[in-house]
């Protein structure tokens, strides 16, 4: 059979590939392809996704260029003979399916967890390829502006996209993976449905905990001292809000809420303001990164944030960080979802499998921020540690906010915070607005997520 132009320029680049005529591991540019073949731009694109089909090479944007996989394309030429079509015969006429996973995670210890599930996710299943797409913000996913196939999100960010009808729906995944919800630690699942349907399946927990050097009890809520010179409160305004005055959907919540506001101002006031009444963070991330575990008497945050920070000092104990008198911690879970828009529907549910799996979960475990979703793997984990945790999780809530929701929180009530310890304005003034805008936000998180897509 004749062969078209695109096929045989395809076959003189995996020819070149083997002979090591391209050094960097990367192809030359498609222009550059165009100009030595004596092409278009059009048959070089072509030949170079006919490569890319048979996954021996991967085409990236911007910089990364088209990378050369060296080993898929010594095997291709070993099985096709003089043709390359051979090779197609070889792998039962299949070609490699790549799919997109995208998350927040930006520290390098998490991302070499996620390289190594990757590495070992497509040796298990070897038609597949999975590239980590990490992001800063979940609006970023929402655009469009980084399509992918499977993401990690927060929980109320399941309800939101799902409403939107931007994910697909799970209820065939248990049946795929023999998942039986018992095994899973309590209350993951309740974050991955909306309106009883499963769109998403539980990866990670993290409840609020307080740290303590040498097991002395030195902190409280009605005489905290100041960070500076004690240690450090890293929970952001919402978790510390939900601690003082319970969760904010519940029925009535906006009643009778002034004296609990009163007590939450004095608490970030003795916590976080100095003499001048300058306002200093308590959730700072600067200040969480030049803590000194040597020399700091408390820690209190979320077990994600603070174990990340504490590791292994043998000095530091751990202890549930107690609600103020009516309020609730909240349980901040992370899941696993499948963009409604995947073209790899099967490729995308088992790498939510494997990332679910005990073997991939114990590769998170190295991380200190991690805290694995399934009983047994949490059962690992030091007896003391396993016994605070769950204490701490028994008044545990799900957050009721979503990403953009809390963003839009915390960009209004910061400044409004500076401008109230610094004087400008009164608490009479300040504790309605903060109601106000939180009773805004739930409105405005209801109405996202009603609307059309």
């Amino acid at each position: 059979m004749k062969r078209t132009k695109y096929e045989e320029v395809a076959e003189n680049l995996l020819r070149k590939i083997n002979a090591g005529a391209y050094r960097g591991g990367k192809l030359p540019s498609m222009s550059a392809i165009a100009g030595e073949y004596g092409v278009n731009l059009q048959t070089a694109n072509r030949a170079v996704k006919f490569l890319e089909q048979r996954g021996i090479v991967s085409c990236f944007t911007g910089k990364k260029g088209t990378v050369i996989n060296a080993a898929r394309a010594k095997l291709t030429a070993a099985v096709a003979g003089d043709g390359i079509f051979v090779a197609d015969q070889a792998f039962g006429g299949r070609m490699r399916t790549r799919i997109r996973f995208v998350h927040n995670h930006l520290n390098s210890k998490m991302q070499n967890c996620f390289q190594e599930c990757v590495r070992r996710f497509t040796r298990q299943y070897p038609w597949t390829e999975v590239e980590i797409v990490p992001v800063d913000t979940l609006g970023r996913i929402e655009s469009g502006e980084f399509p992918c196939d499977t993401v990690l999100l927060s929980g109320r960010d399941v309800r939101s996209l799902a409403r939107r009808g931007k994910l697909r729906d799970l209820d065939d995944y248990p049946r795929l993976a023999g998942t039986d919800e018992s095994e899973f630690c309590p209350g993951l699942w309740d974050s991955c449905r909306w309106d009883g349907v499963l769109y998403a399946v539980p990866f990670s927990w993290s409840v609020p905990l307080k740290g303590e050097r040498g097991g002395q009890s030195v902190f409280s809520w009605r005489e905290p001292g100041p960070v500076n010179e004690s240690g450090l409160f890293s929970i952001g305004f919402y978790s510390l809000l939900c601690l003082f005055l319970g969760e904010p959907f519940s029925g009535g919540f906006f009643r009778d809420k002034e004296k609990g506001l009163h007590e939450l101002l004095e608490f970030i006031r003795k916590l976080c303001v100095s003499p001048d009444g300058k306002l200093t963070f308590w959730d700072d991330p600067e200040a969480l990164r030049n803590f000194d575990a040597e020399k700091g008497r408390f820690l209190c945050g979320y077990y994600s944030t603070i174990n990340t920070v504490i590791g292994q000092a043998k000095n530091w104990r751990y202890a549930p960080l107690p609600p103020y008198p009516g309020g609730r911690n909240i349980m901040a879970t992370e899941c696993l979802a499948v963009s409604a828009g995947t073209e790899a529907l099967p490729e995308s549910l088992l790498w939510l499998k494997f990332l679910q799996s005990p073997e991939a979960q114990r590769v998170f475990m190295e991380s200190p921020s991690f805290l694995p979703a399934r009983k047994a793997l949490l059962r690992e984990m030091p007896a003391e540690l396993v016994s605070t945790l769950e204490k701490a999780a028994e008044n545990a809530v799900q957050p009721q906010l979503s990403s953009n929701g809390l963003y839009r929180l915390y960009s209004c009530v910061y400044p409004l915070l500076e401008r109230y310890f610094s004087g400008e304005i009164r608490e009479k003034q300040v504790i309605p607005r903060i109601l106000e805008m939180l009773r805004e936000e739930i409105v405005l998180d209801d109405l996202q997520e009603s609307s059309p897509v």
